[in-house]
């Protein structure tokens, strides 16, 4: 968390912040779910509920927030929060980040970002990593972890078809360096995009790959062949994006419009830091902003989806997922 900070006020040198609406979205009603401190990312999982289900990695802490990190699910018709019972070696922490969901061969994979904590006096690049899971019912079993002197500040995960896999990284030593996507097969990791200031959310379609990057007010979407991502559009003004999700043939980016503000209220719960939602239709990659607060409904978005009429948003720090109808 304190690389994250010093990496965005490093930024507002550089960016300054985002013209914002002067006119925050009309919401007709709202929900509120309670969940653990920290749900940076969701998944829509259709596949392994009779019911549709949002699956939440929560792991981002504040400063002295001793909570443990966590993975719960939303059901989205009981509105029921529960927790994941999660299966993992003694030896690794559990502090998810972003996560990403597979069908492959009739199983369910689940692959989490995991930043572990530091060793006081130790530098350990394993203790950012790539968790894959087995998801069976309600429950997460261990399969394998990725890491690699290429997974050095991992942000958010992509699993191909295949079950080998794409992350993000937002920088790659210094604050001054620009971020990458890494892949990793079986065997190795390596990198294999050009340079990508502040490489943040992920995911892919069965054509192109969609990678957001925070700092450049961009959203870059690539073929992936021969070990290489090849850029193939630019989506511009898709200010502060985090993460990304497709659902329905759109491109949902949860988004941060005002680094200052996210700043503040990373340091103090009670600052807001604006939300906002653009969405993309992957027939135009046409950019709209569908949602913007300056945070008393919700702080910091990190991941938003519409889906069955309802926008569902996360934001990075507090213990709390809103489901939200639209005034139309």
């Amino acid at each position: 968390m304190k690389n994250l900070i010093a990496t965005f006020a490093f930024a507002l040198l550089l960016t300054g912040c985002a013209h914002v609406p002067e006119i925050q979205t009309k919401v007709n009603s709202f929900h509120t779910f309670n969940v653990p401190t920290g749900p940076e990312d969701f998944v829509l999982d259709t596949l392994s509920s009779n019911t549709p289900r949002l699956l939440v990695s929560c792991g981002i802490k504040r400063k002295d927030d001793l909570s443990k990190g966590a993975f719960v699910y939303i059901n989205l018709h009981t509105k029921k929060v529960s927790n994941i019972p999660t299966i993992l070696p003694e030896n690794i922490a559990l502090f998810p980040h972003g996560i990403d969901l597979l069908k492959m061969n009739d199983s369910l994979f689940l692959y989490a970002v995991n930043h572990e904590p530091k060793l006081k006096g130790k530098k350990d690049f394993a203790r950012n990593s790539v968790l894959k899971f087995l998801l069976q019912k309600d429950s997460l079993f261990f399969m394998k972890k990725y890491a690699a002197p290429c997974i050095v500040s991992p942000n958010a995960v992509c699993a191909l078809a295949d079950g080998n896999i794409l992350v993000t990284n937002m920088n790659t030593g210094s604050y001054l360096s620009n971020g990458n996507v890494c892949y990793c097969n079986s065997d190795t990791c390596f990198r294999v995009s050009k340079k990508i200031f502040y490489a943040n959310g992920i995911t892919r379609n069965k054509e192109f790959i969609y990678v957001a990057s925070t700092l450049k007010n961009k959203v870059f979407r690539y073929t992936f062949s021969d070990n290489k991502l090849h850029e193939n559009v630019t989506v511009e003004k898709v200010y502060g994006g985090d993460n990304l999700r497709i659902v329905n043939d759109t491109l949902y980016v949860a988004a941060h419009l005002n680094i200052n503000k996210f700043l503040g209220h990373a340091k103090k719960a009670s600052k807001h830091s604006p939300s906002a939602v653009y969405e993309i239709p992957l027939a135009t990659m046409q950019p709209k902003l569908i949602f913007y607060h300056e945070g008393d409904l919700i702080d910091a978005s990190s991941t938003a989806i519409k889906y069955n009429g309802k926008l569902y948003i996360t934001g990075v720090f507090d213990p709390e997922i809103i489901e939200i109808k639209l005034t139309e």
